[in-house]
């Protein structure tokens, strides 16, 4: 079975699909014909989609729709309708599934839907996705005498499946790398055949050179091996509009971005669901980090990985609820020496390559040309903090960071950039190997929240380990909660090159457990 979004070459299967679903058991309505004689229109255009399940042969055996009703605010699960013969085969529940999925990940909080309490079955399977009863709710079909919605924020228990249960779907994003060709490794070994996927992500226009055509062909050698077939997703154009969009506009701002953060919330977990990972119920990663669950209650937690050196829970760590729910991490238990030496064993095709370095997807583009690519170059001081005298000139704030030492092409260093004034664009530094004010101890991080679950059982104030960047060794300090979701960091000891626009990383004082993460918006002392 295969769930697809909405394709032209369906819209008559769209119509022959519910017009037998509906005169099987009703009458066709008004607003059925207008609905079904126009769906581009009427589905389509207000920002609603249409899922399709094929069978083996690719023609579609069923069908539901999400519709947006603009003017109410509101959106619909409507318009299921699945082959008599397909009906036993789960392909109902598969279409509600992934219809959620999608509509989580575009947004949407809350689903509501109209049934008839005479089709038992279909109101069993609408309690199943989550869907519950409102009293004196009516709709807009005479033939619907039951009102029903559905919470996209939270997750009832009895979605939760283990993770060996056959009903799960599971979908493996492959790099060309060793990581998450091990991880592909290991889910076969555990009987496990998941679709496999590459995401093409660069800068539109840009040749994306000889390392991104060997990933390719390294991800379809390695799915080959399995008997999979790998399939090439271009997300180049979203990765322009939100990732690129989300750099210029942070560093526009004076602020420090991050895009590899901010590229697995988008892209890999984001417009990649969108597209293709609605469909799964998990979608496996070579990412160094591990999702456990408490056997008691199932409550998730992103743990740590082993590998101080490599875990990637930090990148992880701006992940909404649902993204975090189906992620899964293969070798998040192994450290590195152990993959290489694993995928040596398998003789997996990338188990000698190198690691990738440097920001997701910038190919052969480095950072600062990036940066001048989208907001340009222009002149402006750099001026001692302490004394107010110029000492240099710079080609735009958005090239210099709080913390950064080496780049800013002063004389008599070392020189440390203390703040900078994006109006004026002005960059101000502090001269010395250790000025202090390169240095915060206290900080407040913006849009704070827990990934999963609160670690700190809904304490104020809670000891703390904390990262700022990928590569440092965690921070000992503690979290004062201001807000619901505003935070105050206070490390034990003072740290250099706090940014606003970097993301602030939560762990539990252990190191185990990666509790949540905000963006760093105001230093204090």
């Amino acid at each position: 079975m295969q769930i697809r979004r909405y394709e032209p070459k369906w819209r008559d299967d769209f119509i022959r699909l519910n017009r037998n679903w509906i005169e099987h058991y009703f009458t066709l309505e008004p607003s059925d014909l207008h609905t079904l004689s126009a769906v581009e229109e009427t589905i389509l255009k207000p920002g609603g989609e249409i899922f399709f399940a094929l069978d083996e042969s690719e023609r579609p055996v069923g069908c539901v729709a999400l519709i947006r009703h603009e003017a109410e605010g509101k959106w619909e699960l409507a318009k299921m309708a699945v082959d008599p013969a397909s009906q036993a085969k789960g392909y109902g529940r598969r279409l509600g599934l992934s219809l959620m999925n999608y509509a989580r990940a575009i947004g949407v909080e809350r689903l509501y839907l109209e049934a008839n309490t005479a089709l038992k079955a279909s109101v069993a399977l609408y309690e199943q996705l989550g869907f519950a009863p409102v009293a004196g709710a009516h709709g807009h079909y005479d033939r619907c005498n039951l009102y029903m919605e559905a919470d996209l924020t939270s997750f009832p228990p009895q979605t939760y499946r283990p993770d060996n249960d056959p009903r799960l779907r599971t979908a493996l994003l492959l790099s060309g790398g060793v990581d998450s060709a091990l991880a592909l490794h290991l889910l076969c070994e555990q009987g496990v055949r998941p679709d496999v996927y590459y995401i093409k992500i660069g800068l539109e226009g840009e040749d994306l050179g000889c390392t991104a055509e060997e990933d390719i062909e390294l991800s379809i050698v390695t799915a080959c091996r399995y008997g999979l077939r790998l399939e090439v997703i271009d997300l180049q154009q979203a990765y322009a509009d939100r990732v690129l969009t989300y750099v210029a506009n942070c560093a526009r701002r004076g602020f420090t971005p991050n895009p590899d953060v901010m590229c697995n919330r988008l892209i890999k977990f984001g417009a990649f669901e969108e597209q293709r990972g609605f469909a799964y119920d998990r979608i496996a990663t070579g990412h160094y980090a591990r999702m456990v669950r408490n056997a008691a209650d199932h409550t998730l937690w992103m743990k740590t990985s082993p590998d101080p050196v490599k875990d990637q829970t930090d990148f992880l760590a701006r992940l909404n609820r649902h993204q975090l729910s189906k992620l899964i991490c293969p070798i998040g238990h192994l450290q590195k020496d152990e993959v290489r030496r694993l995928a040596l064993e398998a003789k997996l095709p990338s188990a000698r390559r190198r690691d990738s370095q440097g920001i997701c997807f910038l190919g052969k583009t480095n950072y600062n040309d990036l940066l001048t690519r989208l907001l340009g170059r222009q002149k402006g001081a750099v001026i001692e903090e302490a004394t107010g005298r110029v000492v240099g000139e710079h080609e735009g704030h958005w090239f210099h960071t709080i913390g950064q030492r080496k780049g800013l092409g002063l004389g008599g260093g070392p020189w440390f950039v203390t703040r900078k004034d994006p109006v004026a664009n002005i960059v101000y530094v502090a001269h010395g190997y250790a000025p202090e004010a390169a240095y915060c101890r206290s900080f407040v991080l913006s849009d704070g929240r827990y990934l999963t679950a609160d670690p700190f059982g809904g304490a104020t104030e809670a000891d703390i380990l904390f990262k700022i960047r990928h590569t440092e060794t965690p921070h000992r300090g503690r979290l004062t909660r201001l807000d619901a979701t505003s935070w105050r960091i206070d490390a034990d000891e003072a740290v250099q090159g706090v940014a606003p626009g970097q993301f602030g990383v939560v762990y539990t004082p252990d190191g185990q457990i990666c509790a949540g993460c905000g963006e760093i918006a105001e230093r204090l002392v």
